[in-house]
C-alpha cells in the first residue's frame, strides 16, 4: 500500500482517501477527498456561485419546452395522487419515523429549555402551555414555532427571531399592533 501526502492538509494518507486521475504522474489527485468535498463546499457557498447557480436554474425553468414539461407533468390524471403516494414512501423510509421523532423530542428540549426563563415581559413562568413564541418582526417569519412538527433545519434561526411572552402579554402586543 503506497501512502501520499495531501497538498492542503499536508497529512500521509493511503492512496484509497485519494480520487485516481491519470493525467497526474502520480496517478492521484493532489487532495485528499476530505479536503476536495471541503474545497468544493466552500466553492458552492460563495455568493457569486449561489446566484450564477439560481439564474442559471431560472433560465432552465423559463425555456418554453421545460414549462410545457412541467405543465404536462403536474396536470396528467393522477400526479397530484402520484406526488402524494411519493412523499408518503418518502416519510416511510426504514428508519425515517425515528429520526423525526429524535428531531421533534430535540426541538421540544430546546423549547422546554427556553420556556424555564419564562415571559419577557412580566416574568411569568408557571405553565409552559402559556408560554408563546412572538415573532419580533412578523416580515421575517418563514413558520410558527408551535406548528413546527418535523424535523427542520432552520428552526435555530426560526427561535432567534423570537421573544417569549405569556399569553395575556402577547395578545396585549398583538391588540395594539392593530
Amino acid at each position: 500500500m503506497m501512502y501520499l501526502a495531501c497538498s492542503k492538509c499536508h497529512v500521509r494518507l493511503p492512496e484509497s482517501e485519494f480520487y485516481k486521475d491519470n493525467t497526474k504522474a502520480r496517478g492521484y489527485r493532489y487532495r485528499c477527498k476530505k479536503c476536495m468535498a471541503e474545497g468544493k463546499k466552500e466553492y458552492r457557498n460563495r455568493p457569486e456561485v449561489k446566484r450564477h447557480a439560481k439564474e442559471h436554474a431560472k433560465k432552465y425553468r423559463n425555456r418554453p419546452e421545460v414549462k410545457q414539461h412541467i405543465k404536462e407533468m403536474y396536470n396528467k390524471p393522477g400526479a397530484k395522487q402520484q406526488r402524494k403516494e411519493y412523499a408518503k414512501e418518502y416519510c416511510n423510509r426504514p428508519g425515517q419515523q425515528q429520526y423525526y421523532k429524535k428531531c421533534r423530542r430535540n426541538q421540544q428540549n430546546i423549547i422546554d429549555n427556553l420556556k424555564i426563563n419564562g415571559c419577557a415581559i412580566c416574568g411569568f413562568n408557571e405553565y409552559n402551555y402559556m408560554l408563546h413564541f412572538h415573532h419580533v418582526n412578523s416580515k421575517d417569519k418563514k413558520y410558527g414555532i408551535s406548528q413546527t412538527r418535523t424535523a427542520r433545519p432552520d428552526f435555530i434561526d426560526e427561535l432567534q427571531k423570537c421573544i417569549l411572552l405569556c399569553s395575556s402579554c402577547h395578545i396585549k402586543i398583538h391588540s395594539n399592533s392593530r
